[in-house]
């Protein structure tokens, strides 16, 4: 019985191991994204601001 009991809170635990893991994958991921947007957008606007200074 206390093996059972043993390995019945084992299996919860890695559940909920396993939820808290794929939870922080994806705001990994979401992080991820933002901040290859973010980078995106900053060399677009460095190239935007060097043509503003060559002349014309």
């Amino acid at each position: 019985m206390c093996l059972i009991l043993c390995l019945l809170t084992q299996t919860e635990t890695r559940q909920e191991y396993d939820k808290v893991i794929g939870e922080t994958e994806g705001a990994y991921m979401k992080i991820l994204e933002s901040s290859q947007t973010l980078l995106t957008v900053l060399k677009r606007e460095a190239m935007n601001i060097q043509r503003k200074r060559q002349p014309s």
